[in-house]
């Protein structure tokens, strides 16, 4: 029997057929910042022409980043230690930045400090990257002359300088007063890493602060892209070769939990700058790719939660070709990450490269015609944007016009938006939170350490203008003399515009609901007792339960505990358990039903005391009640109510803040006396 006769016995299936068979099944989450449309099924035809060699990128691993940002030296030094002798490749050294990720600075401020963190370190046998941000140029400048303190020769360092000047003036809002000078440091410490055959990328393009301020991630691709082709053109007009100056430029992008999102970015990344190459003339300039796991999705609450979030971060950066990644330790919000926060965030990396072999496939998300779609139209929102910068005249004349925050600002409040209504939800924080759970202790230093000596500036210092590397070369000889990171960072210091080019709030997106979580916690600390809400059950557990589940993670992400009680002992009774209970707002909890069935009970509740009253139910619940009891009703919850605006207003009414603050006070009852 043949396969052709066994099929010849069922109903032709076509395309049609297919499609609505995969629109009942689960799909990808729909990238809707992106505008992007998710089909229940896409063929060869959706995906397109397949893409080059040299952009599609070839088997190989990935470097395992771990920061280095412990205050105290030995503890840092140890760290380190510890993550290169078990498969960390590179180091990244948090000295500070303009955008935090969590966790803390390394407290090593001189070239002298510095080598104590690594003592014992092969510099050339591990990549070290810079933290952008004001101090990254003299953060290499002490990077540059650890090195040579150590004499190991500039051609055998590897990994990044982190310069980055217009994310930071974008992320800071600080610009010079001299627009023609934003990037003249940058190009001379360029030059002369360049002059010194050093193996450390002068400039990388970061998308971090376009992700932090909330954009899409074609926006972050956009915006680091034009990031990276005004880089090029300094560069450029240094004397550099096209080719020269794309080699000096690697790219950063978040890593996100969305995994085919995440995929996508990654490729289009690639995609987008081999565009921008063949276009300035460059066709086979690689991109040395790098990801660091978004921050604005790390949560403080249910921690535990972040070590899935980096893993499908990482995986879906390397399956989308990053060269090397930065996982944040699942802790990071407790402050100095511990040993086992490090070890896993470094472990979660070793099991997908070691075990599940990923660096070892080409492009592995190839061939899926989804992914390759996905890919396609985020590389044209973005390639359509990027231009739309170049039209400006460039992504700062784009930022002090306004077009950049513009652009943003929708995206982010729609996020916003999403995320208080519920259609985002946050594992552990605005679903399935734990009133109960162990928030991770304070990672407290074992020794005090005075915060004062990363500011110490040292005597004035006084630079040449920049130019060919001259400048830079004096901050390496300063920094050699004992010339710490602040006093480097102030001679470079020129007068600056304040200006908001990008949107700024939240650092992460469940911050909004961990402030109320944190206001029970000061509640409970204070009064012994969390802000409780008395809900009501009428009927069985059948009618009941499924709303029942649903209110109670309403509340729980609130902070809110709920006390449950049976409602059908009738008016006199339900005002009975209530003024019984410490509860001051009251909830009505079943089926549209049981409503209609038990009237005067929200009448009843009102009348008992209840500043507030909430009923679990639509429009379609609410009509269940009487005119009167209507009237009774302050509130309606349900699935794509505004949970967080219902939130803070039940905060106030329970007056959850006044509780808290109350802890912070310190009663010396003897002075009282």
């Amino acid at each position: 029997m043949t396969l052709k006769s066994l099929a010849s016995g069922f109903p032709a299936i076509g395309r049609g057929d297919w499609a609505k068979q995969a629109r009942g099944a689960a799909a990808p989450s729909e990238p809707w910042a992106e505008g992007i449309v998710v089909n229940p099924l896409y063929d060869a035809a959706d995906a397109g022409a397949p893409y080059p060699s040299h952009v599609r990128g070839g088997a190989r691993g990935w470097s395992i980043i771990q920061f280095v940002d412990h205050l105290d030296f030995a503890d840092a030094n140890r760290q380190l230690r510890e993550d290169l002798a078990n498969g960390t490749t590179g180091l990244w050294l948090q000295l500070g930045g303009n955008i935090p990720y969590g966790g803390a600075y390394l407290g090593a401020r001189t070239a002298d400090e510095l080598r104590e963190v690594f003592d014992g370190v092969d510099l050339s046998a591990c990549e070290i990257y810079v933290s952008g941000g004001f101090d990254a140029i003299p953060g290499v400048a002490i990077a540059c002359a650890l090195a040579e303190a150590m004499s190991v020769p500039h051609s055998q360092l590897r990994g990044s300088a982190g310069l980055d000047p217009l994310s930071i003036i974008a992320a800071s809002g600080y610009i010079p007063a001299d627009r023609g000078s934003s990037m003249a440091d940058c190009v001379d410490a360029a030059l002369w890493l360049r002059g010194a055959g050093s193996g450390l990328t002068p400039f990388l393009a970061s998308g971090r602060a376009w992700h932090q301020a909330g954009g899409s991630a074609s926006q972050e691709l956009a915006f680091t892209l034009a990031a990276s082709a005004a880089y090029w053109r300094e560069l450029e007009r240094a004397g550099l070769s096209t080719a020269e100056a794309f080699a000096a430029v690697d790219v950063m992008l978040a890593a996100e939990s969305d995994l085919f999102l995440t995929i996508a970015k990654f490729r289009a990344a690639r995609l987008l700058w081999a565009r921008a190459a063949e276009a300035a003339g460059a066709a086979t300039a690689p991109v040395r790719l790098l990801a660091e796991m978004s921050y604005r999705g790390v949560t403080e609450r249910d921690a535990h939660v972040n070590l899935l979030r980096g893993a499908a971060a990482v995986f879906g950066a390397c399956v989308g070709g990053a060269s090397g990644a930065l996982v944040i330790p699942f802790n990071t919000r407790a402050g100095t990450p511990d040993a086992f926060g490090r070890r896993m965030a470094r472990n979660t990396q070793l099991v997908l490269t070691r075990e599940a072999h990923l660096g070892r496939v080409a492009d592995a998300a190839g061939g899926s015609w989804y992914v390759e779609t996905l890919t396609r139209r985020l590389a044209e929102a973005a390639w359509a944007e990027f231009r739309a910068v170049e039209a400006h005249g460039g992504l700062l004349a784009a930022l002090e016009a306004g077009h950049v925050y513009d652009a943003v600002t929708p995206v982010r409040q729609k996020r916003e938006r999403r995320v208080a209504l519920g259609a985002d939800q946050i594992t552990g924080v605005s679903s399935f939170p734990d009133l109960r759970e162990k928030v991770p202790a304070y990672h407290a230093l074992k020794e005090p350490f005075d915060i004062e000596t990363l500011n110490r500036e040292g005597p004035p210092l006084d630079l040449p203008a920049p130019g060919e590397g001259a400048r830079f070369a004096a901050m390496v000889a300063a920094a050699k003399s004992g010339a710490p990171l602040r006093g480097l960072e102030r001679a470079l210091e020129t007068v600056y515009d304040r200006r908001v080019l990008i949107p700024a709030g939240a650092e992460r997106i469940a911050e909004p609901f961990e402030r109320l979580r944190r206001a029970s916690d000061l509640a409970l600390f204070r009064v012994g007792a969390r802000p409780p809400v008395f809900v009501a059950l009428f009927g069985s557990a059948a009618e009941h339960t499924a709303r029942l589940t649903w209110v109670r993670s309403f509340f729980e992400a609130g902070g809110v505990e709920v006390l449950t009680a049976s409602g059908d002992g009738g008016p006199d009774e339900l005002q009975r358990a209530f003024r019984e209970s410490p509860a001051p707002v009251a909830c009505l909890c079943s089926s549209d039903a049981q409503y209609a069935a038990n009237a005067g009970a929200a009448r009843a509740l009102k009348a008992a005391g209840a500043s507030a009253l909430y009923v679990v139910g639509g429009a379609e619940a609410l009509a269940q009640f009487s005119a009167a009891d209507q009237r009774a009703i302050d509130r309606i919850l349900y699935p794509g109510c505004d949970m967080l605006s219902n939130l803070m207003e039940l905060h106030q009414i329970m007056h959850v803040d006044e509780m808290g603050a109350a802890a912070y006070e310190d009663y010396d009852l003897e002075e009282d006396a």
